[in-house]
This record gives structure tokens, sequence and C-alpha cells, in this order.
């Protein structure tokens, strides 16, 4: 198995594009995205990078609760003439 499939988190560093691109990584359940923001807004990045610090301990130190987001797949089809 690849190492980043068995990650207990990740941490992700951009804007809400690329958490979406990390939560399409895997085929399944995600584990936990740490999301910092690295832009002016973000609807799914919580915190600013320059907290990453504190954050990050607070992950590691399990003191922090998760936020469950739901993934759906989809496909369009359409009628070709």
């Amino acid at each position: 198995p690849i190492a980043w499939r068995n990650a207990d988190f990740v941490v992700c560093l951009g804007g809400d594009g690329t958490i979406l691109w990390v939560s399409g990584l895997y085929n399944g359940p995600c584990p936990p995205i740490v999301s910092f923001a690295m832009g002016s807004l973000g609807f799914l990045t919580p915190f600013d990078f320059s907290e990453y610090q504190s954050v990050l301990s607070s992950v590691v130190t399990n003191s922090m609760e998760i936020g469950v987001r739901t993934r759906l797949r989809c496909m369009v089809h359409t009628e070709r003439k």
C-alpha cells in the first residue's frame, strides 16, 4: 500500500480547491484534513497558517474536535443527437 493512504491525518496548505483535490486522492474514507488558508477567503479552510503550531499541537494531543463532511461522487450523462 502507498504510505499516504495509511495517514492518521493530512495537513493541507492552500484553499478550498486544494482540500477537494486531496480528498479526491482517497477512493473511499478520507483521513481528517487539517487545512490552513493560504489566501484571503476559504469556506473549507478554518485555520490561518499563522496558527499552525498551536493547531497541529492540538491535533497531535487529541484536543480538537473533528468535523465530518460528506463527499459525493457523480457522473454526468448527456444524450448525443
